[in-house]
């Protein structure tokens, strides 16, 4: 039995080594297999999908750009619509410093009735207005982009300009600025390797939705809620109901920028009457008119033209460049109006020619 044992050990030793050494043969043929794909003229479907991949990084890049051009952009344009109000000049009207825009303003008619005008936030004008200050902000840096591009390796083509439309839509809570682009940007890549030329086309609209970090429609319309509270009320009185709109919303915080008073006056018609140029005097005593003549009876108003300027902050900020070659500064949101009225303290008539 032991022979048979010691027989079978030395087949086994046999082989090991021999099955060892086919698969070296096996591992080395596949090596050379590889080898020879690789270096062959053809092109794999897989060497063209990394050659897509690469031309959808570069559209990746551009719509980041795109992105980021638009957050820019954004910032600039709310500290304008802030600053004026909510309102696009001419078509609100202004304080005499022409440093407010006013919401509400009061002026004489020709018979020296006082008359309100009216000019408060509607939010489909603040729509517009916010995309007519974006748009020129959020173009120049499309153009400087595209000015620059031939040094940038990983941008080949320009950034259409004249095809996006942005508008902002309301979404729950917040807003949203929303441009679609009817005209792509076309990127191609080339695969060159004899005998052919392979041609890859891919397109990529710059559109976007961007969230807009202030809800200024939602602000405009809850401060046009409080600001006729304001009207016809001494300063004391205005401060303290700022005070109650401060403990009422902690998120907006308003305060009086400027209140002034200057006097003024309105004259007007109010009828016909007699007035005399010469007169009998005897002895120096007023002896009566020799010659009248028909006159206007002018009534005068005296009145103050109360100007109170409101300043409404909410808390945002943004390092904005103004001028774009100047450094960055942090500039604060605040919506910027005044109100106006008058008040009578007087008035006279008088017959005049």
């Amino acid at each position: 039995m032991m022979p048979a044992i010691k027989n079978s050990d030395k087949k086994g030793s046999f082989l090991v080594p021999f099955v060892i050494f086919g698969a070296i043969i096996t591992l080395l043929g596949l090596l050379m297999l590889i080898s020879i794909k690789a270096n062959s003229f053809e092109k794999t479907l897989g060497d063209r999908q990394l050659e897509l991949f690469d031309i959808y990084q570069i559209g990746e890049k551009y719509l980041h750009f795109v992105d980021e051009s638009v957050k820019i952009s954004m910032r600039p344009a709310l500290l304008k619509i802030s600053k004026n109000g909510l309102k696009k000049n001419p078509d609100c009207l202004k304080d005499n410093s022409q440093k407010y825009t006013l919401w509400a303003r009061q002026d004489m008619d020709s018979e020296c009735k006082p008359v309100t005008k009216e000019c408060y936030p509607i939010e489909d004008e603040e729509k517009n207005y916010f995309v007519d200050s974006f748009k020129p902000e959020y173009m120049q840096l499309l153009q400087e982009f595209n000015d620059k591009r031939s040094s940038l390796t990983d941008f080949p083509a320009k950034i259409p300009t004249g095809s996006i439309n942005p508008k902002v839509e309301s979404i729950g809570d917040k807003l949203e600025l929303v441009g679609t682009a009817t005209d792509p940007i076309l990127l191609q890549g080339v695969i060159a390797k004899a005998p052919y030329n392979l041609v890859l086309r891919y397109k990529v609209k710059p559109s976007f939705r961007i969230g807009i970090d202030v809800n200024f429609i939602k602000d405009g319309a809850y401060m046009a809620s409080k600001a006729p509270q304001l009207l016809m009320k001494g300063d004391a009185e205005i401060r303290t109901n700022l005070d109650n709109f401060n403990a009422e919303n902690p998120a907006l915080k308003w305060k009086l920028a400027d209140y002034s008073t200057p006097s003024t006056s309105c004259p007007h018609i109010v009828g016909t009457c007699n007035y005399c140029d010469e007169y009998l005097f005897d002895f120096g005593f007023n002896m009566g008119c020799i010659k009248e003549h028909e006159g206007k009876w002018v009534e005068t108003i005296s009145y103050k033209d109360v100007y109170a300027a409101v300043s409404v902050a909410n808390g945002k900020g943004f390092y904005v460049s103004d001028p774009p070659s100047s450094p960055p500064q942090l500039k604060s949101i605040s919506y910027d109006f005044g109100l106006n009225w008058l008040e009578e303290t007087g008035r006279r008539t008088d017959c005049v020619p």
